[in-house]
């Protein structure tokens, strides 16, 4: 059930050029606690003194700690990333959760999780309720790519690829959705979570039903 909180940054970093990392601590209430895959609303303040409300996924699966993570993406007058990017350590937001149902369903299946950019933060969460998962993770080009060695030790199995890549890059090339015939796994009750843009997620459902994946084995979250 969700409930109003009060947090404060404790630390910030850089992951790419446009994306960055954030750790709070709750303030209130003392028994905060959310399922990997949830995100959280933030109260934004606007010029106009009003309040707006952003979403973000919780990309930490640490759930019992009093903190939470969260990746962003620094959009050029994004009212929620540019609030979130000038936070200083100390700084306290507010806000709602947990929210979402986008968690991992069952525990005991064969498990792929397919994204691209901070897509990406949700499945962070979650392997830690499914190590046992493979995760494909899609981006332009190597300056986009980030938590390479972390999702390597998380998840049993980890893969790159890039739709943009320079000619000295080594790994695998093209769309997520070039991979299909790779991604399928063997195992029919095999469950897939897809999230990144709305173009992506929607194009890699079509693909995977073409496969003859069922559809009830597909769960998606779409990140706009």
């Amino acid at each position: 059930m969700p409930n109003l909180f009060r947090a404060k940054l404790v630390e910030k970093k850089a992951l790419t050029s446009s994306i960055f990392w954030c750790v709070f601590e709750v303030i209130e209430p003392a028994n905060f606690t959310y399922t990997p895959g949830q995100f959280v609303h933030i109260d934004i303040p606007t010029a106009e003194g009003k309040i707006v409300r952003r979403s973000y996924s919780i990309c930490s699966g640490n759930v019992e700690t009093g903190r939470f993570e969260l990746c962003v993406k620094l959009v050029e007058g994004g009212t929620g990333s540019v609030y979130l990017n000038a936070l200083t350590a100390g700084d306290e937001i507010n806000g709602e959760a947990p929210l979402g149902h986008f968690v991992v369903k069952d525990k005991t299946v064969p498990i792929v999780f397919i994204a691209t950019g901070t897509g990406i933060a949700p499945f962070r969460a979650m392997l830690a309720d499914a190590p046992h998962a493979t995760v494909w993770f899609g981006n332009r080009c190597e300056e986009d790519v980030f938590w390479m060695e972390d999702l390597e030790s998380r998840a049993a199995q980890f893969h790159v690829t890039l739709s943009q890549p320079s000619d000295t890059w080594t790994g695998l090339r093209g769309r997520v959705t070039a991979h299909t015939n790779v991604i399928v796994h063997e195992n029919p009750s095999t469950h897939y979570y897809l999230c990144g843009t709305p173009p992506m997620v929607l194009e890699m459902r079509k693909a995977l039903i073409a496969s003859d994946i069922s559809p009830t084995n597909i769960f998606f979250e779409l990140f706009t």
